[in-house]
């Protein structure tokens, strides 16, 4: 998803579990973590900010205990 610097992750966790929220760019290297911790029961949106990087694909992973969500998106100028 084309974005010129806010991207939103939306999730719901149905129990209690770890959730690391980070972007990496496609050499697989850490450009920044958002979300590090033990979340309860619930739904959750958390927006951050592609606006300090350079023009290029990252990939958003979204891990808990259970699972491993990968969305691609494209910071344009």
């Amino acid at each position: 998803t084309p974005t010129n610097g806010l991207v939103t992750a939306k999730f719901k966790l149905y129990e209690k579990s770890n959730v690391k929220l980070a972007v990496y760019d496609l050499g697989g290297r850490l450009v920044f973590e958002i979300l590090d911790g033990t979340y309860p029961i619930g739904v959750y949106e958390q927006t951050f900010d592609l606006g300090d990087l350079s023009p290029g694909e990252y990939i958003a992973v979204l891990k808990t205990d259970k699972k491993k969500i990968t969305d691609r998106t494209v910071k344009v100028n």
